[in-house]
């Protein structure tokens, strides 16, 4: 297995823009403006690809669509909360430590050296840098000539140095924003290509017990934006790898079926959590957002051949075999068993858990709800004999693993 880190860090970064035309391509733009700097500041590699990683996820912790759009403004308020959430996320993800710490401070000013030191402990120079980038980044209006906002932009670093920025990455900004080639690269909508050939070769995924713990983390990056969501992943992938040991599939089958349900609802991330939280019926539009989550999580995956299997086990659960699901229209024999399993443990899930607005189900309403999905082609019959002739073991496996999501969830929200 290689799975090349730093290019799924991007596309995950390209989810989460996607919320609105306003954020979109930033954590990409971020993400070079701040390697460029690093490099022109003499940085070693190792640093330069912390910068990379830190960076490409840098606003992971900002939860809702009006979080995101205010962090668009050169003039930031109340900017430091997300930065110590998304920390949180990473650092839940024990080779991601680094870039947590990195994240956590990439909103603080220099303040003439005072920035040195946040929260008792020393700043990392690569926040200082990825601040300076992302306010830079924020700056360029589209539809307009990048050239023509270049005199602008550096006056604004300029007028920041030794204050809200550090001066030797104002210098080293000013030096690389001199060229035209920078400004072409960091404004083009194919600015990820140009990222391909700075960073990332040597970052990567290799180990299957690596894949699970990054995937548990995105986890509960997909499940923190909202309390009503706040556990059910980790719900998910419980019951789906129970069930698909209960269907026979051996222990690297299991590994690969826990980590699509970690993975299943990751193209949440590209739909505002104003609409996850509604506790409404969604209306027509919402639901269309809505309904492109599979998508996403299909799409974002996709360039990984060596998650083809994950993939499609993730991005079918709202396909049924009767074609009618979505987005791809399969049915029948174009669902593989692992298709169909993660598909039964997502609606299991979904109305055996607890929710703010309700109580989870029981047993005798579940399995009603579960057969007539089954009589109407929209559920596979033999996984869904297994989910009812054993019911509690299922039900006690997502409790528990419901549990302990939502003990973490609760130590995440102290952040608030």
């Amino acid at each position: 297995m290689r799975i090349p880190l730093f290019e799924l860090l991007v596309s995950i970064g390209d989810v989460v823009d996607l919320m609105s035309p306003t954020v979109q391509n930033h954590h990409k733009r971020v993400t070079y403006a701040a390697h460029a700097i690093g490099a022109e500041m003499g940085l070693e590699d190792e640093v330069l690809s912390d910068i990379a990683l830190a960076a490409s996820l840098h606003d992971i912790g900002a939860l809702s669509l009006k979080e995101k759009l205010d962090l668009m403004e050169f003039e930031e308020r109340n900017c430091h909360l997300h930065a110590v959430r998304g920390a949180r996320l990473l650092e839940m993800f024990k080779p991601f430590e680094r870039a947590a710490k990195i994240v956590k401070y990439h909103h603080q000013p220099w303040r003439e050296g005072e920035g040195l030191e946040g929260l008792g402990e020393e700043v990392p120079l690569e926040s200082q840098i990825i601040y300076l980038a992302d306010r830079m980044s924020v700056l360029p209006r589209d539809g307009e000539s990048v050239l023509e906002q270049v005199k602008g932009i550096r006056a604004k670093a300029a007028a920041g140095k030794g204050k809200r920025f550090h001066p030797d990455a104002v210098d080293a900004f000013l030096k690389v924003a001199e060229t035209e080639f920078f400004w072409f690269d960091l404004m083009s909508p194919t600015v990820d290509k140009a990222l391909a050939q700075m960073v990332g070769h040597d970052m990567a995924l290799t180990d299957a017990r690596d894949l699970e713990g990054f995937a548990m983390m995105l986890a509960q990056v997909i499940d923190f934006r909202s309390r009503f969501t706040a556990t059910h992943t980790s719900g998910v992938a419980a019951t789906a790898e129970a069930l698909a040991a209960r269907l026979g599939f051996d222990h690297e089958q299991l590994m690969m079926m826990k980590t699509a349900g970690y993975l299943h609802d990751l193209g949440k991330l590209a739909v505002p959590s104003e609409i996850i939280e509604k506790p409404a019926v969604l209306t027509d539009h919402e639901f269309n957002v809505m309904k492109r989550h599979p998508f996403y999580t299909y799409r974002l995956l996709d360039p990984m051949g060596e998650l083809a299997t994950i993939k499609e086990w993730a991005a079918f659960h709202h396909e049924s075999l009767d074609g009618v699901g979505y987005p791809f229209k399969l049915k029948g024999e174009g669902l593989s068993l692992g298709s169909r399993v993660m598909a039964a443990a997502d609606v299991f899930t979904a109305v055996t858990e607890d929710r703010p607005y309700r109580r989870g189900m029981e047993r005798a309403e579940v399995i009603m709800i579960l057969e007539e999905l089954v009589g109407k082609a929209r559920l596979d019959g033999d996984v869904v004999g297994e989910l009812r002739e054993n019911f509690e073991e299922f039900d006690r496996l997502r409790a528990d693993a419901q549990d302990t999501a939502g003990r973490n969830f609760v130590a995440f929200l102290k952040l608030s």
